[in-house]
């Protein structure tokens, strides 16, 4: 189950989206709730709805953007229109939205499930409702809908990032913050932080023993056999998707936007969403691979280095040498399984919710998946509403190509840096 706060608004553009939807029968409208008078009327119009909705929003003019806009999606066909609209009812509640009015509309133009909410920030007294940590309590506020232990959930991602393989602490640490957990502790515990608490502490001692383990087993034929496959996999699409860097934008209250400390491509999403292969891109130094089809986290290094990958001309006029085509052949097509399969099983790795069109929309973000990102990505149209981050094409990205350095060198300083004031300036 995914929710998502979506972008704020002057005037309440979110109610002509979703009428416009039912209007092309692609979607339908469940309930309008606290419309006073509106809701007496035979036939209201989406005018009527949004002037409603500015009226009361217009007590409070310190509120530059008073929509309230949300998307609850559920996993292909899980849970009814009727299940989502209750669901949704009991999250705008615990929000501090069930006395606002608000239309709430179910979307069947997707393979998910998924209902759309528009409200106002301001309630009837002209008095703004909380949006303190809102992205954190909306999550929180749907696991507690559907009942789901935070600190279970935690204990079942650690649990699962263990049967990964992986060649350090550092690679290890970073499977759990992809999932969304800040890491914390001492030499004695390591903890698992999220929405600023504590929900789960494990003894190294066990990742030591994992590490060891990991380092005893046989298989390196069976992983070396993957990395040229990966390797074959990077050439093969580099020549159709472009590997330029973008950084995630984030927009905030108000209309503000804010750079994250996180950078994508078109090649990297195409990977993410077809066959579950991450690229974690490491500032300017280096970057990870995490490849969830084999349970495998890698330096980017082993695969392709930095700058044969960012130098999407070269890559898209070259191919990976091999004297045998036969095996290079066999190599490309291997990867026909893994797009099948993420294709089938989206919301197990990324939701990716598209419009009727077929176009890409969002790679959704569902902290309780076990393989979720840290942040979602917006690279739609810029009219497409189902979305919350986005990236800036235009931005310029400062990655400098250096020479590939190991990730153990470059994550361990950054985590370090988190825990204390940094003293060196250059």
């Amino acid at each position: 189950m995914v929710v998502k706060i979506l972008s704020s608004a002057r005037s309440f553009k979110g109610v002509h989206y979703n009428t416009d939807k039912v209007e092309d029968n692609h979607a339908e409208l469940l309930k309008v709730a606290n419309f006073g008078p509106l809701q007496a009327l035979d036939r209201v119009r989406p005018e009527d709805y949004m002037n409603y909705l500015k009226m009361v929003s217009a007590q409070n003019k310190n509120i530059r953007k008073p929509q309230f806009h949300v998307m609850i999606s559920t996993k292909g066909r899980e849970h009814s229109k009727e299940e989502l609209s209750g669901i949704a009812e009991k999250w705008l509640a615990k929000m501090g939205y069930a006395e606002q009015p608000y239309l709430l509309v179910f979307h069947k133009d997707t393979r998910n499930n998924h209902v759309h909410i528009v409200s106002t920030r301001v309630d009837k007294n002209g008095d703004k409702i909380s949006s303190a940590f809102e992205k954190n309590r909306a999550i929180q506020s749907l696991n507690q809908v559907m009942g789901l232990d935070e600190k279970w959930q935690a204990q079942a991602d650690f649990e699962k990032a263990m049967t990964y393989k992986f060649s350090s602490k550092t690679q290890f640490l970073m499977l759990l913050e992809t999932k969304g957990y800040s890491i914390g502790g001492d030499k004695e515990h390591i903890q698992l932080i999220k929405f600023g608490k504590v929900a789960a502490e494990f003894d190294p001692a066990l990742l030591n023993m994992r590490l060891a383990e990991l380092k005893a087993s046989p298989g390196k034929e069976d992983i070396d056999k993957r990395k040229k496959q990966l390797t074959a996999l990077f050439y093969k699409y580099l020549k159709i998707h472009s590997s330029e860097l973008y950084p995630v934008i984030q927009p905030l209250a108000g209309g503000r936007e804010k750079a994250l400390s996180a950078f994508t491509s078109d090649f990297a999403q195409f990977l993410k969403i077809n066959m579950g292969i991450e690229l974690i891109f490491h500032s300017k130094y280096a970057y990870s691979i995490i490849d969830n089809s084999d349970k495998n986290v890698l330096k980017g290094s082993q695969i392709m280095d930095l700058k044969t990958l960012l130098n999407h001309q070269l890559a898209r006029s070259v191919g990976p040498e091999s004297k045998d085509s036969q095996s290079e052949t066999a190599v490309l097509n291997a990867d026909s399984t893994l797009i099948g399969h993420f294709k089938g099983n989206e919301h197990s790795a990324v939701s990716t919710p598209s419009d009727s069109s077929g176009k890409l929309g969002t790679v959704a973000l569902s902290y309780s998946d076990p393989i979720a990102p840290v942040y979602s990505t917006r690279i739609a149209q810029a009219g497409n509403e189902d979305a919350d981050y986005s990236y800036s094409h235009g931005d310029e990205v400062n990655i400098d190509l250096t020479d590939d350095i190991d990730d153990e060198a470059i994550l361990g300083r950054n985590r370090r840096r988190q825990r204390k004031a940094r003293t060196n300036t250059r």
